[in-house]
């Protein structure tokens, strides 16, 4: 007799691993419906205070699959009247879920906006352990494309930041 139960369909990719860890749906009203292993961390990320961020749920580690979180996602999204991600925004987040997550080892220039002196960091994660500032917060702060996060703010000092190749 079978005793595991399938909450849905499998798709034939990583995303139908089941999670390791605790995710949590989460939404941020007027904004979007998301969902993340720290709620914490991924507010900070995204410039939204904790008290901004409602949490719809909590799943267990071994519980649901990647693929079934997307679509519980996606469906609390529907019901507050948010567009559907597309496809590949699934597959590329379960391709990090599955992997383990980013690689957080990229290397970035710190230019201090008022001097000119450059930081380099070499590893991010440790830099995040050093100044609380995120490799996501310096990544968008690198991405030309991106509008929102221009400067990354340590000690008071702003500073833009470039990838290196």
């Amino acid at each position: 007799m079978n005793t595991q139960i399938k909450l849905s369909k499998d798709l034939g990719d990583n995303g139908d691993q089941l999670s390791q860890k605790t995710i949590y749906i989460y939404h941020i009203p007027d904004v979007k419906v998301g969902s993340t292993y720290n709620v914490k961390r991924r507010a900070m990320e995204q410039g939204y205070d904790l008290e901004d961020v409602e949490i719809l749920y909590q799943i267990l580690p071994n519980c649901v699959s990647f693929n079934a979180i997307w679509r519980m996602e996606q469906l609390e999204a529907r019901k507050r009247g948010y567009r559907d991600e597309h496809e590949g925004n699934r597959i590329a987040v379960n391709r990090v879920r599955a992997s383990g997550g980013i690689n957080k080892q990229k290397s970035y220039i710190l230019t201090n906006v008022e001097t000119g002196e450059e930081v380099l960091v070499q590893d991010a994660s440790a830099f995040k352990i050093k100044t609380g500032i995120t490799h996501t917060i310096i990544s968008r702060t690198a991405n030309p494309k991106q509008v929102r996060q221009k400067f990354v703010t340590i000690d008071g000092v702003k500073y833009t930041a470039d990838y290196i190749d």
